[in-house]
């Protein structure tokens, strides 16, 4: 949680890019934490930088990742194939899931969180990042269903499986900080006690784009993409992935 004014440091990861799939149209990459998607203000160092520059394509990402989450991203290698991707995800065709380690033990094991949000210019002083909060007066509908994988008694954590129905900024973070149980490591909206774990490494914020399925732009084979996060292996992603997080009959209205 942010309480004082922060220097922002952009020290992103040197790491191997990590290429899922690729073909004419497309590619599949999973970006690791600490680096931007598409270039910021401060630096021009970021994944689509990378990839145009290692692969000598002209790549464009679909959809996009906050920085300290790492996780599954969707290029388009065309125009036509930008195009089509890009009206799937506003249609939401395409199903993304997340893998997050949350504070506390949740008791429930799946429900749905829909809390509409807005920015938070009251931060604007303190960082630079686009901090968002919950916001029943004049917040956007905002939903987010989540399913229980396992409780960590020893640890007092709880990891969960994630689906956002919107796509708002952050909501995954302010849902679960506003739920009770802010994801692990969260800079701007954990608490204290989740920063003082292990050492520098370890430190990274604790949510991850496991899944992501979609349709694809030219041949329309249905595609779906699993990628395990580094900080939870264990997980059967194979056999967690596939099954729905939607509840139909009591299905939240955030359109």
């Amino acid at each position: 949680m942010i309480t004082e004014k922060q220097h922002y440091i952009y020290n992103p990861p040197q790491e191997p890019l990590r290429i899922l799939y690729i073909d004419r149209d497309i590619l599949i990459t999973c970006k690791p934490s600490g680096l931007l998607t598409v270039p910021g203000k401060q630096s021009s160092d970021s994944l689509t930088m990378r990839l145009r520059e290692k692969l000598r394509l002209e790549c464009s990402p679909v959809h996009r990742l906050d920085t300290s989450t790492s996780g599954i991203i969707l290029f388009s290698l065309n125009s036509r194939s930008s195009a089509i991707l890009s009206e799937q995800f506003r249609l939401r065709i395409p199903n993304k899931r997340y893998i997050a380690h949350c504070e506390g033990i949740i008791e429930k094991d799946y429900g749905a969180l829909a809390y509409p949000m807005s920015r938070d210019w009251s931060m604007a002083a303190l960082t630079s990042a686009p901090v968002h909060k919950v916001d029943f007066a004049e917040g956007k509908k905002s939903l987010t269903w989540f399913k229980v994988v396992s409780r960590n008694y020893a640890d007092n954590t709880t990891t969960v499986l994630l689906e956002p129905h919107t796509g708002r900024t952050h909501q995954l973070r302010v849902h679960l900080n506003y739920f009770g149980h802010p994801i692990c490591d969260d800079l701007i909206y954990g608490s204290s006690c989740s920063l003082n774990r292990g050492d520098s490494l370890e430190r990274r914020l604790k949510l991850h784009s496991c899944y992501l399925d979609f349709y694809h732009p030219v041949s329309r084979k249905f595609m779906r993409v699993i990628s395990p996060a580094d900080f939870d292996r264990d997980i059967d992603y194979l056999g967690l992935l596939p099954r729905s997080l939607h509840f139909p009959e009591r299905r939240h209205k955030a359109d």
